[in-house]
């Protein structure tokens, strides 16, 4: 997971990432990284979250209270709406000091 987390981090430094795609670069991994605190949950708009599915660019319809989350295309009408799972909207960051802390801390270094 760390290989994905740094890749894109090299591309832009804030980037976030789904839980769904930590947890299918190393589940164990995703675990540790949220103990430790080296990733933490951003907020989430729901009036501005979106998902992609199949090339297009899906709004995601409900809120906190909602049991299920749908996403829509706004401009196909005719598109129906799909499922999303709350892991597919829900984004987290790579907490750059909490990595350099925990990366002294196991390496002993000073100063």
């Amino acid at each position: 997971m760390i290989d994905l987390v740094f890749e894109r981090l090299s591309r832009n430094p804030h980037a976030l990432f789904t839980e769904d795609e930590l947890r299918k670069a190393d589940a164990d991994g995703f675990d540790d990284f949220v103990t430790t605190g080296l990733i933490k949950r951003g907020s989430l708009d729901y009036s501005r979250a979106t998902v992609l599915r199949g090339g297009r660019v899906l709004r995601v319809v409900g809120g906190p209270d909602d049991s299920v989350l749908q996403a829509i295309d706004d401009d196909d009408l005719d598109f129906d709406p799909v499922n999303v799972r709350i892991e597919d909207v829900l984004l987290w960051e790579f907490d750059v000091v909490a990595w350099a802390a925990e990366f002294n801390r196991r390496f002993d270094i000073r100063g």
